[in-house]
């Protein structure tokens, strides 16, 4: 579906920390959806830190929905802060296997953020 219009600004869901944006079709339909970007997946990575002590798993299904082919911006800006937030701390990072131009086959890609 191509959404038409949003009614406003895209607002910050307090129970997900995701963000949540209402959007009405060209036949008036409306529908809202939840996505992250990479500040909401910095925040819920941090959230996790802290409950956990440090110790953190982070593991992305359904990659395709990130922009693998770089049309909004850089490519793959998702699973590139994953990656960034388990480097920076300390941490194994498991690739997805992926074709000649780069994009990502897998439907996961996990990144594992060690204890410190």
């Amino acid at each position: 579906m191509r959404a038409c219009q949003a009614d406003r600004r895209p607002q910050m869901n307090a129970e997900s920390r995701s963000l949540l944006v209402n959007v009405c079709d060209r036949r008036g339909n409306k529908f809202s959806y939840s996505y992250d970007d990479n500040a909401t997946l910095r925040d819920k990575a941090r959230a996790v830190a802290e409950l956990t002590k440090g110790a953190l798993c982070v593991a992305a299904h359904e990659v395709q929905a990130d922009d693998l082919r770089g049309r909004c911006g850089s490519t793959a800006p998702l699973l590139g802060a994953v990656a960034e937030m388990a480097r920076s701390h300390n941490s194994a990072l498991f690739p997805a296997e992926s074709g000649r131009s780069g994009i990502v086959k897998n439907k996961a890609v996990a990144a594992a953020i060690a204890v410190p």
